[in-house]
């Protein structure tokens, strides 16, 4: 890779100057709305991270129960600092002056992460119980076989 400074080809068209465009900046009546989400956000954030506390507990059942224990308390607790994170840039948009989109966008992404590993954990119910209803349906059909 060449270090050399980047210099215009022959009969090549430099660019303008590209101008500052400051970013979307919204009202009073928006910054309270993000405020208080902010503020949902950080205490669900928190919460969310004192459960993953408790779910530690579980630590002190036999092995098969702590390793779950631990499993629950990560979910929980990366869940929670996601939550309590997007909250804090949910407020920053209240503080900031020509960063709004840019709070905006971070809080969104956590947000996201947040919500896919919900998805996650929501799916794993329904598999659990399709191979529970797939077990009982087997040992139904081995009994009359």
């Amino acid at each position: 890779m060449s270090t050399a400074p980047l210099t215009a080809q022959p009969g090549s068209v430099p660019c303008p100057p590209i101008a500052f465009v400051p970013e979307y900046e919204f009202d009073d009546d928006q910054n309270r709305v993000f405020h208080g989400l902010g503020r949902s956000l950080r205490l669900l954030g928190i919460i969310t991270m004192v459960n993953g506390g408790f779910a530690l507990l579980g630590v002190f059942g036999g092995p098969f129960v702590a390793l779950i224990a631990v499993a629950t308390a990560v979910l929980y607790l990366v869940n929670g600092q996601w939550l309590r994170s997007s909250g804090e840039n949910m407020k920053r948009i209240v503080g900031s002056q020509g960063n709004d989109i840019s709070y905006l966008m971070t809080a969104m992404s956590q947000l996201r992460r947040v919500f896919l590993v919900q998805v996650i954990l929501a799916i794993f119910p329904i598999v659990s119980g399709l191979f529970g209803l797939a077990g009982l349906l087997g040992i139904h059909l081995l009994s009359f076989g």
